[in-house]
């Protein structure tokens, strides 16, 4: 019987573990009933965004290191950007998911935004232009 190898690298398993969870968090912006009704710019902007995951995940790891202080415990390569408009929301305090939210339909609050609610950035940001 032949050794076989079942098992992933670290690097790899990373990879797979974020890249598959970015992909069912975004399995709805893909849906054929589309339930959150984005627009076809959004639709196709969530395509490259899930094959930019696929392509991290299938594709070479030549030069990615192991860093402990690094988000996804990963160092040297991109991660693909949420499109235009989009964040993942997480809660500070307990222990729930990230969900995918819509900045203009959510009140989601960002010190870095004056301690506003971002859907309100634009205003604020108008507001205190010269």
């Amino acid at each position: 019987m032949a050794e076989e190898n079942n098992s992933f690298t670290d690097i790899r398993y990373k990879l797979q573990l974020r890249g598959l969870a970015e992909l069912e968090t975004t399995a709805f912006t893909v849906a054929a009933d589309n339930p959150r009704e984005l627009t076809d710019a959004e639709v196709t902007a969530f395509k490259a965004y899930r094959k930019a995951w696929n392509d991290l995940m299938k594709g070479s790891i030549d030069g990615i290191q192991v860093n402990p202080t690094a988000e996804m415990l990963l160092s040297n390569f991109e991660m693909p950007t949420l499109p235009d408009g989009w964040v993942m929301m997480t809660r500070a305090v307990g222990d729930l998911p990230p969900i995918l939210a819509r900045v203009s339909e959510y009140d989601c609050y960002d010190s870095s935004y004056g301690g506003r609610a971002t859907s309100e950035y634009s205003n604020y940001q108008a507001a205190t232009q010269d």
